[in-house]
């Protein structure tokens, strides 16, 4: 079982790009220009009118279980982690709400301008409760016996505090500012600055997101071999 702990750490990464590689092939293939995630919102990396926009939404929620389910692994450890156990069945029932914030981002779209903004909100409060739930459970094993350890909630606290300055960036409340230019015909045209905030917060939380559960896995592992 703590192998397993190893292999889902390894996996999860992979099953995250597979899953943005096949919405990024389907956006190419009816766009037939490449995706932009400065630019574009998670839920435009899925083209509505593509007729294979099944597979994506299925490699999104697919990546999303996966995620979901991995933190219930240290449960099968649980005579190792005794004291911490209920942290564990609150880490994986907040990941699991979490996760559903994330996979809500790719099917609301911005324009439901209120939906859309609780959804972001929420994903991005989960996942800096996520990161800080998780440095007090490593806190709790008596990290500091290992460096290794102490890396891992190091990592934790860091990237809580990346998406707390997300979530307070005040660029968001003008996330719907775009450029404009004037072409040599003297007509105006606007487009999306690069980086378009709100989406790229979003991404780069989607992106962290899956770095703390790896984190998370990897910490348990390295406890469980001391």
């Amino acid at each position: 079982m703590k192998a397993l702990l190893i292999a889902a750490a390894i996996a999860l990464p992979f099953i995250f790009a597979i899953a943005v590689g096949v919405g990024n092939l389907l956006f190419m293939k009816r766009n037939e220009k490449p995706y932009s995630f400065l630019r574009y919102f998670p839920f435009e990396l899925i083209p509505l009118n593509s007729p294979q926009r099944a597979l994506g939404y299925f490699s999104i929620i697919f990546y999303a279980l996966v995620n979901a389910g991995l933190p219930f692994l240290a449960l099968f450890l649980k005579d190792q982690y005794t004291n911490i156990y209920g942290l564990i069945v609150f880490l994986g029932v907040l990941n699991v709400v979490k996760e559903a914030a994330m996979v809500g981002l790719f099917f609301v779209p911005a324009y439901h301008f209120k939906p859309h903004l609780i959804l972001t909100v929420a994903y991005f409060c989960a996942g800096l409760l996520f990161a800080s739930v998780t440095s007090i459970l490593f806190a709790n094993l008596n990290v500091f016996q290992s460096v290794y350890s102490v890396s891992f909630l190091v990592c934790e606290v860091v990237l809580g505090v990346i998406l707390l300055g997300l979530l307070l960036n005040p660029r968001l409340a003008r996330w719907t500012e775009l450029k404009s230019v004037m072409e040599e015909d003297g007509s105006m045209s606007t487009y999306r600055p690069k980086p378009f905030v709100l989406a790229f917060s979003q991404w780069l939380a989607i992106a962290l997101d899956c770095l703390m559960v790896v984190l998370y896995l990897l910490g348990l592992f390295f406890f469980s071999i001391l």
